[in-house]
């Protein structure tokens, strides 16, 4: 939902999920956009924003900082990540996600406090 923050005339591809009876609807963003990078950081009226656009019932902030790693346009600072995730949480209904790198269990235990909804480890 990157593209749908920075660039609004694509709301119309993201919200075409409204023309339809979908039961559960996620918003996915990424742990890197919630701080600032090259790029300043997803603010709360951003999120909002794309929760909107699809009527979202969760937000989910996938860790994708490997990949992030090997881009040459990656972000790269993670540093304040999870108190950003912690403060989303209290506002928002998130699911946090890892993508191929996993969670260990003290940065789970740590996610679950910061308020969480679910940890999605998407594997063994």
């Amino acid at each position: 939902m990157r593209a749908a923050v920075e660039k609004k005339e694509l709301a119309d591809s993201f919200s075409v999920i409204n023309d339809f009876n979908i039961p559960v609807r996620f918003a996915n963003i990424g742990a890197p956009q919630l701080i600032d990078q090259a790029k300043p950081a997803f603010r709360d009226a951003d999120i909002d924003y794309v929760m909107d656009l699809i009527h979202a019932d969760f937000l989910i902030i996938h860790f994708n900082f490997l990949q992030e790693m090997i881009q040459p346009e990656g972000d790269r600072n993670g540093k304040g990540v999870k108190k950003r995730v912690s403060e989303i949480a209290s506002s928002y209904p998130v699911i946090v996600k890892e993508t191929g790198n996993g969670f260990s269990r003290e940065d789970a235990l740590e996610l679950k406090d910061a308020g969480v909804r679910a940890i999605d480890v998407g594997g063994a």
